[in-house]
C-alpha cells in the first residue's frame, strides 16, 4: 500500500525545484517498508547538493521509490501501479541530460530492472546487494553499481538497532554468518562489537583498510573458519588491539550508521560534477576591483620609490649601512603610499628581487635595528588591515557566482604552443603538493600532463625543497646532459617552509649540486604567492572529496538544532575540551616571521593543552600519554578523530601548526562536525573570520598559554554563542553543499598554479646555470 510521507522540506520536494535542483524528488509513492530509500532522500535534502537548475554540468540525485515501482511492474492491475508509472515518466522527462545521475535502490531484484534505471539516465546506483566485481555490468555498460549499508529497517528493529549479544572470547565479537554487507553487521558495530564475517558476501561500503582494522575478515573457506577461534583468542588477549578495532568500527558506524548512511552518495555526487563548471563560473565572475579601492591590489609596476634602488643595487652582495636604511625606508614608503607593485606578494621576478634586497638590508643592519623594527611595524599594520599589495584580490562568495568578465590568465605563454605542460612530481613530498591530488588534476586536464620520468618533463615539482636536495645528483646529471627541466617547489605546508626550507619570502633560489653547479628553482608557498589565497573554502578542504561529504553530513545534524538545544547539548557532554595534535615542545616550533605574517603555533597549542586543568580534558596525538599509534599510521586518522569526538566535547582545539592568513586546514571544520566550539588563534587580517564569525569561536590570540588554558577550563557557553554557532554552522553547510562553489574554488587554485608556472618559465627561458 502506498503512503504519502510527510515532507520535511515541502518547498524542496518538487522535481528540480529552486536551490534543490540537484535533488529530483517524487513526493508520493513511498511505502513504510522502503524506509531506507526515503530516509536517504531526507538526509540528502538536509545535507546534499544545493544547485541552481540553470547551471549545466552538475550531477543530480533521484529520490524515487524504486522498490515500490519495481513491485508494481509485477502487479500492473494494482491501485498503485498507474501512479508509479506516471511518476516514472515524469521523472525521466525531468532528468538533466549529459550529467551524472545518482540514485539509491534497496530492491533485491534490482539486476532484473536495470533497463528502467538506464532509461532514466542513471549513471550510478547504490544498492546493498552489490557483489564483489559488480561495479559495472555487461547488460548496462554505462551504469556503475556501488555498495550501500544494509541497515536493519524499522520493520525489524523498531526505532533502533536489533540487540546483538557478544560472542567469543571476552564477549567482544559478533559472528555474522551471512557474511558481507548484512543487517547484523551494522547492528554489531552499533553495539560496540567486533564483527566476524566472510568477504564472500555483498560488498562492504567504504575503505577496505578500515574494514581490515575494524573486523575479523575471512574468505569463507573451511580452513579460514577453522582458524577463527585462535585468531579471536589472540585479539582478545591484546587489550590495545581490541580497543583499536572497536574505535575503527566506531568510525564506520559514524559514516554509515542510521541517520548518516549517505556519505558515499555525497562523495559520488561531488566526483560526478563536471570540472568545466568551475571555469564557466570564474569566467562569469565579477571583474577585479580597481586599484586603490582598499583591497590591496597593486597600482602598477615602476611607480614606487624602490624601483630606482632595485636597478642601482641589482647584483650587489653587500650594502653600506646607509644604503640598507634607504632600502627599508623606500620599501616602507611604497607600501604606505599604495605604490608597492615591486613588493607584491604574488608576482614574478621583480618582487623576488625586491624582497631579496630587503633581506640583504636587514642582514646588513641587524634584525634588532630600529630600521628593521619600523619596517616590520608597517608591514604588520598593513597586513592587519588587509592592505598589503597582492596580484590577485580576494573576492567574496557572492562575487564568484555573479556578473562580470575576467580572463584566466593561464594560457601557455611559454613557447610550448598548445601542448600541455609536462610535469614530473619528484620524491615523497611530490605527493604533498596540490598537483598530486585527483580533485585538482581534473581542473588541469588539457593544460597539464603528468609524466613518469624527470627527463620527459618541462617542470619538476615537489612540495618541499628537501626532495630537490635528496635528488641533486639526478638533477645535475640531467642539466649536464642538456635536459634542463625547470625546478619548482609548490608547498602546501607553511611549517616546512618556515622551519626547514630556507625562509618564506625568497621565490628564486639556487640548488647547490656541487662541482660549481647551481640550479635555479622557484619556491612557491602561502606567504610569497597568491595560490592559496582562497575565496570561499581553503585548499586543504578541497583536496579530497571526502572532506566536504563528511562535514556536510555531520554538521547538518547540529546545524538543525535550536540554540537552546545546542546549549543543553554542551552542558551535558563528557569533555570540556579536546586537543588532537602532536605534542611539540621545542622552541623552534614558535619561530616568528613578522614580515611575512607567519608564526609557529605548535609549541603554543601544546603548552595550552598541557596547562588546561581538570580531568575533563582529552589529549591525543604523538607525544601525549596514552597515544600508542602515530595518527598518520591509522587507516583514516581524520575519521578516527571525528568518531572519538562526535557529540562528546564542548571545546575543540582548532589551533593550526602555523599562523598564516590563508592557512586553514580541517581543524575548525572538525569542531563544527563534532558539534563543538572551535578554540583558535587568529590575529588581525587572518581569514578564519571570513568563514566563522568571532562570536562562534573562542579566540585566544591575546592570551599567553597559561591564560588561554584558564579561559578554556572556565569557559561556559551562553545562548548568544549558541545562536552565533548555529548560524556559522548553517553558513559552512551552505558552502559545503554548493558543488559549483567548490568547483570554482578548485579551478581558481589550478589557474593560479598555472599562472605562476608560466611566469617562472618565461623568466627561466633566458636563464643559464651559474
Amino acid at each position: 500500500m502506498l503512503h504519502d510521507q510527510p515532507d520535511r522540506h515541502p518547498e524542496a520536494c518538487k522535481t528540480g525545484s529552486g536551490r534543490h535542483g540537484g535533488i529530483l524528488v517524487t513526493r508520493r509513492g513511498w511505502r513504510p517498508q522502503d524506509a531506507t530509500e526515503r530516509g536517504a532522500l531526507d538526509l540528502l535534502l538536509d545535507c546534499g547538493p544545493l544547485t541552481d537548475p540553470e547551471t549545466p554540468g552538475l550531477p543530480a540525485y533521484l529520490g524515487f521509490p524504486w522498490s515500490a515501482y519495481f513491485d508494481s511492474l509485477g502487479a500492473p492491475q494494482s491501485l498503485e501501479a498507474p501512479y508509479l508509472r506516471s511518476a516514472y515518466r515524469t521523472l525521466c522527462a525531468a532528468v538533466p541530460q549529459g550529467v551524472g545521475v545518482v540514485t539509491l535502490c534497496t530492491h533485491p531484484g534490482l539486476p532484473d530492472h536495470l533497463d528502467a534505471l538506464v532509461s532514466a539516465g542513471v549513471s550510478d546506483v547504490f544498492w546493498p546487494g552489490t557483489m564483489p566485481g559488480q561495479s559495472s555490468l555487461p547488460q548496462a555498460p554505462g551504469l556503475r553499481l556501488h555498495p550501500f549499508p544494509a541497515l536493519p529497517g524499522p520493520a525489524i528493529s523498531g526505532p533502533g538497532m536489533p540487540p546483538v549479544a557478544g560472542e567469543g572470547p571476552a564477549g567482544a565479537f559478533a559472528v555474522c554468518t551471512d557474511g558481507g554487507n548484512h543487517p547484523r553487521l551494522w547492528a554489531a558495530l552499533a553495539a560496540g562489537l567486533i564483527p566476524v564475517l566472510s568477504t564472500a558476501g555483498p560488498l562492504l561500503p567504504g575503505d577496505g583498510a578500515l574494514w581490515q582494522a575494524a573486523a575479523v575478515l575471512h574468505d569463507g573457506s573451511g580452513a579460514a573458519r577453522s582458524d577463527l577461534p585462535a585468531r579471536l583468542a589472540d585479539i582478545a588477549a591484546d587489550p590495545e588491539r581490541l580497543a583499536a578495532m572497536r574505535q575503527a568500527g566506531a568510525g564506520l558506524g559514524l559514516l554509515y550508521g542510521p541517520g548518516r548512511m549517505v556519505h558515499d552518495v555525497l562523495s559520488c555526487l561531488t566526483e560526478r560534477a563536471d570540472p568545466a563548471v568551475g571555469s564557466r563560473i570564474l569566467a562569469a565572475a565579477a571583474p577585479m576591483t580597481a586599484p586603490g579601492a582598499g583591497n590591496g591590489t597593486v597600482t602598477g609596476a615602476g611607480q614606487g620609490l624602490l624601483g630606482p634602488l632595485l636597478q642601482r643595487l641589482s647584483g650587489r652582495g653587500t650594502l653600506l649601512a646607509a644604503e640598507a636604511e634607504r632600502v627599508l625606508q623606500q620599501a616602507a614608503g611604497d607600501l604606505l603610499s599604495g605604490h608597492g607593485a615591486d613588493l607584491a606578494l604574488a608576482p614574478g621576478p621583480q618582487s623576488a628581487a625586491a624582497w631579496r634586497l630587503i633581506g640583504l638590508a636587514r642582514r646588513t643592519l641587524g634584525e634588532d635595528s630600529p630600521a628593521c623594527a619600523r619596517f616590520d611595524g608597517i608591514v604588520t599594520l598593513l597586513r592587519g588591515r588587509g592592505l598589503l599589495p597582492t596580484r590577485r584580490p580576494v573576492r567574496d562568495r557572492a562575487t564568484i557566482l555573479t556578473g562580470g568578465q575576467i580572463g584566466s590568465g593561464t594560457e601557455n605563454r611559454t613557447g610550448l604552443g598548445a601542448r600541455p605542460l609536462r610535469v614530473f612530481l619528484l620524491g615523497p613530498r611530490g605527493q604533498r603538493t596540490p598537483l598530486a591530488y585527483a580533485p585538482l588534476r581534473c581542473h588541469l586536464a588539457g593544460r597539464m600532463t603528468f609524466v613518469g620520468r624527470a627527463e620527459e618533463a618541462d617542470l619538476v615539482v615537489t612540495g618541499w625543497n628537501r626532495d630537490l636536495e635528496d635528488n641533486r645528483d639526478l638533477l645535475a646529471a640531467l642539466w649536464r646532459d642538456g635536459v634542463r627541466p625547470r625546478l619548482v617547489v609548490l608547498s602546501e605546508e607553511p611549517l616546512w617552509d618556515s622551519l626547514w626550507s630556507g625562509g618564506l619570502a625568497p621565490r628564486d633560489r639556487l640548488l647547490d649540486c656541487g662541482d660549481g653547479v647551481q640550479l635555479p628553482y622557484r619556491h612557491l608557498n602561502h606567504a610569497n604567492s597568491g595560490i592559496f589565497r582562497f575565496h570561499s573554502l581553503p585548499w586543504f578542504i578541497l583536496s579530497d572529496d571526502r572532506f566536504a561529504a563528511r562535514y556536510a553530513l555531520l554538521t547538518a545534524a547540529f546545524a538543525a538544532l535550536s540554540p537552546g538545544a545546542l546549549l543543553r547539548h554542551w552542558q551535558t557532554v563528557p569533555w570540556q575540551a579536546a586537543f588532537v595534535a602532536e605534542r611539540r615542545v621545542t622552541p623552534d616550533y614558535a619561530a616568528a616571521f613578522p614580515a611575512e605574517g607567519v608564526m609557529g603555533l605548535s609549541l603554543y597549542r601544546s603548552r595550552v593543552a598541557d596547562l588546561v586543568p581538570g580531568e575533563r580534558v582529552l589529549r591525543l596525538g604523538q607525544g601525549w600519554p596514552g597515544t600508542m599509534t602515530r595518527r598518520q599510521d591509522l587507516p583514516d586518522w581524520h575519521l578516527d578523530k571525528l568518531a572519538r569526538l562526535h557529540g562528546q566535547v564542548r571545546l575543540c582545539g582548532a589551533y593550526e601548526n602555523t599562523l598564516q592568513a590563508d592557512y586553514i586546514t580541517e581543524k575548525p571544520f572538525d569542531a563544527f562536525a563534532v558539534g563543538a566550539i572551535p578554540v583558535v588563534f587568529a590575529d588581525a587580517g587572518h581569514r578564519l573570520p571570513d568563514l566563522i564569525p568571532p562570536e562562534a569561536m573562542l579566540n585566544t590570540r591575546f592570551c599567553a598559554p597559561d591564560m588561554a588554558a584558564a579561559r578554556i577550563a572556565a569557559f561556559v557557553p551562553d545562548l548568544v554563542l549558541a545562536e552565533a554557532w548555529r548560524e556559522a554552522a548553517q553558513d559552512l553547510l551552505a558552502r559545503l553543499r554548493d558543488p559549483a562553489l567548490i568547483l570554482a574554488e578548485r579551478q581558481r587554485l589550478a589557474d593560479a598554479c598555472l599562472e605562476e608556472f608560466n611566469l617562472f618559465i618565461d623568466a627561466a627561458d633566458s636563464a643559464t646555470v651559474v
